[in-house]
């Protein structure tokens, strides 16, 4: 049967009672009306409340402000920008790549934690042993304003006002007076170093035989740890330092003038700065290694507890150089981290060492290792 060619019906027009607008219309403005009263008393309630609070809050901003015209003020570096996508970048830096995603017991990037629970984790972990050393005095200047903006800072230099401001208040050993501010770097390490491309080199003995120096050599930074030397064993772990991470006890030492010692004590960067140039890792880098795995435990592992009760979760020295160096860099090379106990240079035995296999998390780390070397970025050559 032929479809029908006849127009289709028009639809019919709905019509709508003036009465149904009218009352519709006195329901809208009532309910507009009732709102706007509620509004009117809740902004009210918060005009007072502000009011009572904004002597509080000013006095502390114009302790603050009082305590900040004492600290120094440095210009930005000249040469800002170089490595300006590392590894674990910000997700501010919007021209970087996509963000590397890693599991987060292996590693959260320091501006993504959450600041409170670090230094209450830290608190907790360190409230047995508040010593200048370990940064337990500075824990106890640390209020809750100081954690509503705390910068990102990886050492402690001129323009670490956050931490300097902090270590004034609790009266750390090192005074924070005009002396001590010239022996400050001016700005952060990203201003003077050239993070293009870094090499990590660890102190095991499998270095030994390797070849790796020239290789290592031709980075842009290279880090290396504690008292490791270079002199003889070039041809294994080259002859170039940009940066020493070092501990408190071993602090000071250097086998070229121009190399940055990093050290975890904030009262050492005075004694030996007049041979080294040593500077102290920031109080927010510190903690944030301390209290890393504390916060994102390590699956399937169960840390080794000492005597006083503590869980001994803190990265090693050679795994914080790590850390630190994709936090800074482009990319990473990792050279002699087999974990071995022996070095593959002589050293005394270092106090405690019987403990050694218990002082760190060795097995999250070299999984850890293991995870960032699946990253095109980082390369695990041990």
């Amino acid at each position: 049967m032929a479809p029908s060619t006849s127009a289709p019906r028009p639809r019919p027009a709905k019509t709508i009672a003036c009465t149904s607008i009218h009352a519709t219309g006195e329901e809208s403005q009532t309910r507009a009306t009732s709102d706007a009263h509620a509004t009117a008393v809740i902004k009210e309630a918060q005009r007072l409340k502000a009011l009572r609070e904004a002597p509080k809050q000013q006095e502390e901003d114009v302790r603050l402000d009082e305590d900040d015209k004492q600290l120094p003020h440095s210009k930005p570096g000249r040469n800002r920008g170089k490595g300006v996508c590392p590894v674990l970048f910000s997700a501010a830096k919007t021209h970087c790549d996509r963000a590397v995603l890693l599991p987060n017991w292996c590693l959260t990037p320091m501006k993504r934690i959450d600041q409170r629970k670090m230094y209450s984790t830290a608190w907790t972990l360190e409230k047995g042993t508040m010593s200048t050393l370990n940064g337990g005095s500075f824990l106890k200047g640390v209020r809750s304003v100081d954690l509503k903006s705390v910068p990102s800072f990886f050492t402690l230099n001129q323009q670490n006002t956050w931490a300097l401001r902090i270590m004034k208040r609790v009266g750390l050993r090192i005074e924070v007076t005009e002396r001590l501010i010239q022996k400050l770097p001016e700005a952060e390490l990203t201003d003077t170093v050239d993070f293009t491309s870094c090499a990590v080199v660890g102190n095991s003995n499998d270095l030994l035989g390797s070849g790796h120096g020239p290789e290592i050599d031709k980075h842009t930074a290279v880090f290396r740890f504690n008292r490791a030397p270079t002199g003889t064993f070039e041809e294994d772990v080259g002859n170039f330092t940009t940066i020493r991470i070092q501990n408190p006890e071993r602090s000071g030492w250097c086998e070229q003038r121009d190399e940055i010692l990093l050290t975890r004590g904030y009262n050492l960067i005075g004694p030996h700065s007049e041979n080294c140039k040593v500077v102290a890792l920031s109080p927010q880098f510190n903690f944030y290694s301390k209290t890393h795995w504390s916060m994102f435990p390590p699956p399937s592992f169960e840390p080794h507890v000492s005597t006083n009760g503590v869980a001994h979760l803190k990265m090693s020295t050679g795994f914080l150089g790590v850390v630190l160096a994709v936090h800074l860099c482009k990319t990473v090379d990792i050279y002699g981290f087999s974990q071995s106990s022996l070095h593959y240079y002589s050293e005394k035995a270092t106090k405690n060492s019987v403990e050694w296999i218990h002082r760190h998390p060795w097995r999250p780390e070299r999984q850890c290792l293991k995870t960032l070397d699946k990253l095109s970025t980082v390369t695990l050559f041990a």
